[in-house]
């Protein structure tokens, strides 16, 4: 969340308006995603029904990076609860 709000930060001191992606700009799997949250709240009884191919996003932050000069370092775990 630090790293979210610096970006809101940054974004508002250029007066930027518009829709951008805060993300990693690296590939990210939903059940990766899903995994960490269910660790985070100590649920250890689930069952995942998954398809044949992995379902994936990856946040396009080139407008981003132009703009705030954004480096994302940090795990999608960290990004999510840190």
């Amino acid at each position: 969340m630090k790293d979210i709000s610096k970006i809101i930060f940054k974004l508002s001191k250029k007066r930027y308006k518009g829709i951008i992606n805060i993300a990693t700009g690296k590939k990210v799997y939903l059940k990766n995603i899903a995994k960490i949250i269910l660790k985070k709240y100590n649920k250890e009884n689930y069952k995942f029904i998954d398809n044949k191919l992995q379902t994936s996003l990856i946040g396009d932050i080139k407008k981003l990076k132009k703009i705030t000069n954004f480096k994302s370092h940090k795990s999608i775990e960290k990004m999510i609860f840190h």
